[in-house]
């Protein structure tokens, strides 16, 4: 301690000797009024007063040094990877909101208001190198952690520049995966005299997880049938947990089931769920999120299931009339077991007979079935276009939601000069030209897509399949771009028969309802004709190709890895489409949407590129939109999930014991996140300048508060003693 004396030493000496005398003298004339006791306790409060006054008189002061604010810079580094999204910290918030509290301008309270204040700081953001964090800067943990190497770039950074690095204030939960190791950087810290200090955020609780997966990931069944589908639920959390799982069957909800389980406990989950459509589905398993789960990415499975038809098909056949057609197709069928077809067929103004095929007897009826339901029964749908006039828009809105949803074929029949549009929209012909052969005109098939199976049979033998004389054909004038043409007259003139795929199913324009004649001319034509008819119905019935292949469907990608949008295109030739624009619009787990559109491959056809970072695990959603040059719009959807498997996220556990290493060795210190706001002083190196301060304590306010108060309490007493 030292002294700044106002006056000389011998007047405060001189000053001391008579408040000393003075205190006695008082002292002795009280004591014929008042006991020893009383007068003890007056002249010890009068005493302490007056050396409170002679040590403000000596003016005591300490010298404090403090390192020169303009001789060097404290760095803050705050932890901005991927693991500080893990919520493990108090009331089960994320690391990553814990360091926004530290190092936001805009909080209230933060290290740059408070503990830092004094300090020349210099912030900065690391994941696997630095970046500089200033005012509006965004906040945003992803990709690895490289403190080590963060650190060995400040101390170089600072050596480039000439300034003194008098510290550092390192914000982290410890985790490091790329780069040197932390320690080793420690040591090099050490070497150079400036201390790292700590905050550690994180807790030191092991990670808990609620996770589902399915039991079987591929599964098989047949329309019709009722499918289990099983699960497993793990609660991997030591204490109990009630967690909701859900089902779902590509974008639409199931149902939901409700689990209380044990800490450590697997339960098995077994869903029902009808197998309605051929195809393959993709079914997910999804747990509700818990606020504590640290990996959010366990929360969802995925399972395909193949759906195969039964060799039976139903076939309806809506008709204007009783044709001659319609009775011979019949025949063709008739000793065929996998086909079951139907008919309404219109007999007047408003009468139509409806039979099926496992009625006894045909029902009459004054109107087609408007419910949608009626016609999403059948696995392909061949309408007369003398007819398609009188459907309500329902009926031809049902028709083709059979085609695009539930992928069901569809074959027109007759002059197309009065269909609506919305039947045409779908149609591979979309005008007519009718005409009158005088000779009969033998066609020509193509095999694929339609008469695969027949290749080399009699179908493809001479004489092959014809159009008669004298008979009206209707020639298709106006094709649209994605139309196939499956039979023509010979030399390949004019389409007869021409096909398409559209939306999830296909669609196609005969122009010649005489193809019962064929039977009438020989044997040979008797089978030529069942096997038209079969072939042609089996190939609607049963859908054509997929048209859009999605890769992505279904699949686990990893945190921070670029996730490829790829998809295969079809045009409705069957053929590779390069002529679409393909759009994927992205929903991710936190809800928020991105359309990113992708581009034709320069080497191969049919296929689109793109891809995206996952910058947070969970589930997403992909729509794709595929517009195709006529106007055909096809949208899938596809979901697949991220997982924190990566190195990042692959141990998110809180490093405290090593954080606690790299404080000591380097000469720092450790504060939990908890107490950041309780820090009082920052070390710096030893080498930093430093600037002298005096510190008079007796100018303080309280010194002169408990001198006061020595005054008060002796007035006091005096007053109850009965002295002035």
């Amino acid at each position: 301690m030292h002294f700044d004396l106002p006056i000389s030493i011998g007047w405060i000496l001189l000053a001391v000797v008579l408040a000393g005398v003075s205190l006695v003298w008082s002292s002795l004339r009280l004591q014929a009024w008042l006991p020893l006791k009383n007068r003890v306790v007056l002249a010890t409060l009068r005493g302490a007063s007056l050396l409170a006054l002679f040590l403000a008189l000596l003016n005591p002061y300490f010298v404090k040094e403090d390192p020169d604010p303009e001789a060097f810079e404290l760095v803050v580094l705050a932890d901005a990877s991927g693991s500080m999204e893990t919520p493990d910290t108090e009331r089960a918030t994320n690391r990553a909101e814990v360091v926004t509290s530290m190092i936001s301008f805009e909080e209230e309270e933060n290290l740059f208001q408070g503990p830092l204040a004094d300090y020349p700081v210099n912030p900065y953001l690391f994941q696997e190198t630095i970046l500089p964090w200033r005012l509006g800067g965004s906040y945003k943990p992803s990709g690895q952690s490289a403190p080590a190497d963060s650190l060995l770039q400040v101390l170089k950074q600072s050596q480039d520049r000439g300034r003194s690095l008098g510290g550092v204030l390192l914000i982290t939960d410890g985790h490091e995966n790329s780069g040197s190791l932390l320690i080793e950087a420690a040591r090099q810290f050490r070497d150079a005299a400036i201390p790292v200090s700590v905050v550690g955020v994180g807790e030191n609780a092991p990670p808990g997880d609620v996770s589902i997966r399915f039991t079987d990931s591929q599964l098989e069944a047949e329309v019709g049938e009722v499918v289990m589908v099983n699960g497993k639920v793990l609660n991997a959390f030591n204490t109990e947990k009630t967690v909701t799982v859900q089902l779902f069957r590509g974008g639409e909800w199931l149902q939901d089931k409700v689990v209380t389980l044990n800490a450590g406990e697997e339960r098995d989950v077994v869903f029902e769920d009808q197998a309605e459509y051929a195809g393959v589905r993709t079914y997910r398993l999804r747990v509700e999120p818990l606020v504590e789960d640290t990996n959010p990415a366990s929360d969802v499975d995925f399972a395909t299931m193949e759906i195969k038809k039964p060799d039976e098909y139903k076939i309806l056949y809506l008709g204007s009339q009783l044709h001659w057609e319609f009775r011979f197709l019949k025949q063709a069928l008739k000793d065929d077991a996998r086909f079951q077809l139907d008919s309404f067929i219109r007999t007047g103004p408003k009468s139509y007979l409806q039979n099926r095929q496992e009625d006894d007897e045909p029902t009459p009826l004054t109107d087609v079935p408007q419910d949608s339901s009626y016609y999403f029964e059948y696995d392909a749908v061949i309408v007369d276009t003398r007819l398609t006039h009188l459907l309500s828009e329902e009926v031809l809105q049902a028709l083709r939601n059979v085609v695009t949803r539930r992928g069901a074929g569809l074959l027109a029949l007759g002059p197309m000069d009065k269909s609506p549009k919305l039947l045409t929209s779908m149609l591979p012909v979309k005008e007519a030209k009718a005409i009158l052969y005088k000779d009969k005109r033998y066609l020509e098939l193509e095999a694929d897509p339609v008469f695969t199976g027949s290749k080399g049979g009699s179908l493809f033998q001479n004489p092959g399949p014809f159009l008669a004389e004298n008979t009206p054909v209707y020639l298709g004038t106006n094709v649209s771009r994605g139309g196939r043409a499956s039979a023509t007259t010979k030399g390949r003139e004019n389409p007869i028969l021409v096909v398409q795929a559209f939306g999830a199913g296909s669609t196609a324009y005969l122009g010649t309802e005489n193809t019962w004649r064929w039977r009438m001319e020989s044997d040979k034509g008797l089978e030529q004709h069942g096997l038209f008819w079969r072939q042609l119905l089996f190939w609607l019935a049963s859908g054509g190709k997929e048209r859009l292949d999605m890769p992505l469907q279904g699949t686990v990608q990893s945190l921070d890895s670029q996730v490829d949008l790829d998809l295969k295109v079809r045009a409705q030739d069957f053929g590779a489409e390069s002529e679409a624009r393909v759009t994927a619009t992205i929903e991710k787990p936190s809800g928020e949407r991105a359309d990113v559109l992708l581009n034709p491959s320069l080497t191969l056809p049919g296929k689109y590129e793109a891809d995206f970072l996952a910058s947070e695990p969970g589930e997403f959603h992909v729509r794709y939109s595929v517009e195709y040059g006529d106007g055909e719009l096809l949208e899938h959807d596809a979901f697949f999930a991220v997982s924190p498997t990566g190195p990042e996220l692959s141990d998110t556990s809180f490093k405290e014991s090593l954080l606690r290493d790299v404080a000591r060795l380097t000469g720092g210190i450790y504060t939990s996140y908890r107490d950041w706001r309780s820090i009082s002083e920052i070390p710096v190196a030893d080498h930093i300048p430093v600037v002298q301060r005096r510190v008079y304590w007796a100018h303080s306010w309280p010194y002169f508060l408990v001198l006061a108060l020595f005054l008060l309490s002796e007035w006091y007493r005096r007053r109850v003693l009965g002295l002035k």
